[in-house]
């Protein structure tokens, strides 16, 4: 069984190379960051050139990974009414 620090390491792992596919879309998340609500960000950008004119913003993330062995299109998380406020105040999607 894995420890919360190797399940947190493999859930950015695995997101991180599943938006490496997407041009415009590049994920800047911390592995074990002790920021506050957010883990990084996905920048997105209207190009394939990423650089300050081509970005368009940014999407606040927060990993939580889990081990499963069910369906994975049918894992869902609790999110509660303030982590949902506090993302709305962040800007939101």
């Amino acid at each position: 069984m894995k420890d919360s620090t190797q399940t947190e390491q493999l859930a950015v792992a695995h997101i991180i190379e599943v938006f490496s596919s997407c041009k415009r879309i590049c994920p800047y998340i911390n592995i074990g960051d002790k920021e506050p609500l957010w883990d990084g960000s996905l920048f997105l950008y209207d190009s394939d050139e990423h650089n300050n004119d081509t970005l368009c913003g940014r999407v606040p993330c927060q990993v939580k990974g889990r081990a499963v062995s069910a369906d994975p299109e049918r894992v869902s998380f609790y999110l509660t009414k303030e982590a949902i406020s506090n993302y709305l105040r962040d800007g939101g999607v």
